[in-house]
């Protein structure tokens, strides 16, 4: 779904072995950045002592970044449109 310059994705994959619904959970939730923005963010999350979880790596047609809120919610940095990343995952 994309809206201006936003987007979201939601994507479902069959498993390998039944997931119970109580293991069921938001893996993570990704936003996009522009590839000018992307190591100013990076350097961002490092000065505020944000511990990396993964990356930045290239994947998906762009750079990404994973880290948790407060809350241990895993988030990302990504920087491909959703086009580009689809057609990498399609």
């Amino acid at each position: 779904m994309e809206w201006g310059s936003a987007w979201i994705c939601l994507l479902e994959r069959p498993e390998i072995f039944p997931i119970k619904l109580e293991q069921q959970h938001l893996h993570h939730c990704a936003f996009y950045i522009n590839e000018e923005d992307f190591d100013i963010a990076v350097d961002l999350l490092r000065k505020r002592e944000i511990m990396l979880v993964k990356g930045p790596i290239f994947r998906g047609g762009g750079k990404s970044v994973y880290f948790h809120d407060p809350d241990k919610i895993m988030l990302e940095l990504h920087t491909s449109t959703l086009h580009q990343r689809m057609s990498n995952w399609t």
